[in-house]
């Protein structure tokens, strides 16, 4: 694994619900898809990084991220 892709979606905001993705850009490989009812928690999401290294026993060399709006 070389890379991670992460994206949050708000597109579901009026059900106060947030879509949450990390994605292996080259392979295409879901490393994790959560809903969720808050998108500004990085905690949160660095805990779903650090399971998916935990789980696969490797960790991206690097990490891309959007700037958001």
């Amino acid at each position: 694994m070389t890379s991670v892709v992460f994206d949050q979606h708000d597109k579901w905001r009026r059900f106060q619900l947030f879509l949450h993705v990390g994605i292996e850009p080259f392979s295409g490989r879901i490393l994790w898809l959560n809903i969720w009812w808050t998108n500004y928690n990085p905690r949160l999401i660095c805990g779903w990084y650090c399971d998916t290294v935990h789980t696969l026993g490797a960790m991206p060399l690097v990490t891309q991220s959007g700037p958001g709006t």
